[in-house]
Parts: structure tokens; C-alpha cells; sequence
């Protein structure tokens, strides 16, 4: 998903509070100097520097060479990620009355008025359908893959009156006629 490409949040809701990183922005050597200049137990994961994990192959072997190339990587690179927060922003801002008026969620369900959602548009109805994905994750636990997510966006689309797709867990997506 496009969000987390924008990388982690300095601050986001988390559990019944909010979860803040001050140092999010300060260079992991600004940070172990700082430790050991102050006698301060600096701790990192061991798995940090195994590059058998994608995440630390990108950070140990191919952006210390793209660095080598383009000096200002680093600069460039936030400044897609300022952008994208921006577009990201944006979405959310076209998205959100959409939302409201299309989708109702219940104790154990969500509910989508069908006719509405084939109103708008295709990158509406995507990002639309990301949000209502990323709210049943929230709400009920629920991981609906990309695939599935495309399933369920072709089953909203389709002209027959009926339609059921089991997903994960317990759960299913029903379409019954004009509600889904």
C-alpha cells in the first residue's frame, strides 16, 4: 500500500494513547555516539545487520551505493516521501465523505451500498475499498490481501444479484443484490 511507503509516523494513535518517536529523524551514529559518550547501554537487534532480510539489504549494500552515485539521495528521497504524504492527504480528503456515505459498519460487519460505490470513479472506488480494507483490519482483525481486495472490487462490480467469497478466518464477503 501506498501509506507505507511514506515510512514511519513521528506520531500515530496507538492502543489507548498515542505512540511518539522523538528521535525518528536522528542518525543511528548521532545515536550510538551519543550513548556511549553518556555511558548509556545502546541495544539493536541482531538481526539489524543480517542481509538475508530485504529491509537491511536495501540499508547495508544498495543505498550506500546509490548514495556513492547521487550524494543527495537522502534529500531526494524525503522529499518524495513529504509529496507523497501530501498526495496521501489528499486522497484521504476526497475519500472520507465517500466513506460516510457509503459504508456502515456494524458489531461483526460492514455493510457497502453498492449503487454508490459504482458511482465513483475507478480511483475512487480503489482508494474507497483500500480504506474499508484497512478499517476491517482495524475493527475485526482482518487481513484481506491485495488479490482478495481485487476479487472484492470485481464482485461489487458485476451484475449478478448474489455473490459470496470466503476469506480469512471466519469470515466472508456477501453481496446480496444492492448491498454488499
Amino acid at each position: 500500500r501506498l501509506a507505507s511507503l511514506v515510512s514511519i509516523e513521528e506520531e500515530r494513535p496507538f492502543s489507548m494513547g498515542q505512540l511518539i518517536r522523538p528521535l525518528l529523524e536522528t542518525e543511528k551514529k548521532e545515536l550510538c555516539d551519543y550513548a556511549k559518550e553518556h555511558s548509556i547501554l545502546f541495544y539493536e537487534d541482531e538481526t539489524n545487520q543480517e542481509v538475508m532480510y530485504l529491509r537491511n539489504r536495501l540499508r547495508h549494500e544498495l543505498l550506500p551505493q546509490m548514495k556513492v552515485e547521487n550524494p543527495k539521495l537522502n534529500e531526494q528521497l524525503e522529499s518524495i516521501r513529504k509529496e507523497l504524504s501530501y498526495a496521501l492527504g489528499m486522497v484521504e480528503e476526497v475519500i472520507l465523505p465517500l466513506y460516510e456515505e457509503s459504508v456502515h459498519f456494524f458489531e461483526e460487519r460492514c455493510q457497502i451500498d453498492i449503487s454508490l460505490y459504482r458511482s465513483y470513479s475507478l480511483n475512487e472506488q480503489h482508494f474507497l475499498l483500500t480504506k474499508i480494507v484497512d478499517e476491517c483490519q482495524q475493527r475485526f482483525q482482518l487481513i484481506i490481501g491485495k488479490k482478495q481486495q481485487e476479487l472484492i472490487h470485481q464482485l461489487l462490480l458485476d451484475d449478478l444479484p448474489n455473490a459470496k467469497q470466503i476469506l480469512k478466518g471466519n469470515w466472508y464477503f456477501l453481496r446480496e443484490y444492492n448491498k454488499a
